[in-house]
């Protein structure tokens, strides 16, 4: 379709009031708004659609803001897109009819649609001077135990959540493990595409929150899914770790570990940028307000 020249002016002037007041804009291309009409044909699911609609789309905010944005995120949290998305049905598109297959069609095309935005960045607007990563969100998974099953257990965990889409950036393929599960249903890169997405990041975009341990199950789990691949009991936490309001754990300890985990693993180049780490608390006053009636 043609360009949103308001939307356009909206974030044109927003850039410039960010740039005037001192702050450095990191712009995120993707944060989990596919439009309806892009959906309606076929979404994550349609690899040369997607590709395509979202190359065009990373060309048009580097034409009309690269000259003043030098730091882009193509996608944040594919993770979050292609399993909720795909598998439990908690975000759009609410799919959960066919877990066991799309969540691994949607990441892969996430993942392409990555590589072709930062293609068409290097390729024909290198000279802007600017970066593009991408944001992977994770959380720390730590071994229950010093058994040798539950530490693999824990690496199974970190591999099928962030190594899902940053080893094909920094190491060229899929994780093995992921490979030798999920078989003919994780689709597969050409020698192209593997080309394209190896290094195709200009910095290590890492959204981290808490952590938990990780065991192996004392059962094998049943049927075909992402969880059901995983095979790992990955919520186990400590009864004396505090919550955030969300009820996420609060474990300091786990950043550390995981960013230790995402150098010696993957060596960034460009470094490693944490995009978003936090807790949800209420402050005291909104705390009062909710103690009033009405």
């Amino acid at each position: 379709g043609e360009v949103n020249q308001e939307g356009i002016n909206f974030y044109s002037e927003l850039i410039d009031s960010l740039l005037e007041a001192g702050i450095e804009p990191w712009v995120t291309l993707y944060h989990w708004d596919l439009p309806e009409v892009l959906h309606a044909k076929g979404g994550w699911l349609s690899k040369e659609l997607i590709t395509g609609a979202f190359g065009n789309y990373a060309r048009t905010c580097f034409q009309h803001f690269g000259d003043r944005v030098k730091h882009w995120i193509t996608l944040n949290e594919p993770w979050c897109s292609a399993v909720l998305g795909y598998n439990t049905g908690d975000h759009a598109p609410g799919h959960t009819h066919d877990k066991d297959c799309e969540p691994y069609i949607a990441g892969h095309n996430m993942l392409l649609a990555h590589a072709e935005a930062v293609r068409i960045y290097r390729e024909d607007f290198a000279k802007q001077g600017g970066k593009v990563g991408i944001s992977l969100n994770a959380d720390w998974r730590q071994a229950d135990t010093e058994s040798e099953e539950d530490k693999l257990a824990a690496s199974r965990a970190m591999e099928f959540s962030l190594g899902w889409f940053a080893e094909p950036i920094y190491l060229g393929d899929y994780p093995k493990c992921m490979k030798e599960v999920c078989k003919d249903r994780l689709p597969e890169f050409s020698e192209l595409e593997k080309q394209m997405l190896m290094g195709s990041s200009d910095f290590f975009g890492l959204n981290s929150y808490s952590g938990n341990f990780a065991k192996a199950p004392k059962q094998p789990f049943q049927g075909i899914g992402y969880w059901e691949d995983i095979g790992v009991e990955w919520w186990h936490t400590d009864h004396n770790w505090e919550r955030t309001d969300m009820g996420w754990p609060v474990v300091p300890w786990s950043l550390r570990e995981i960013l230790l985990y995402v150098q010696e693993k993957y060596n960034p180049a460009g470094g490693i940028v944490i995009t978003e780490n936090g807790c949800a608390c209420e402050s005291e006053d909104s705390a009062e307000l909710d103690k009033r009636p009405g």
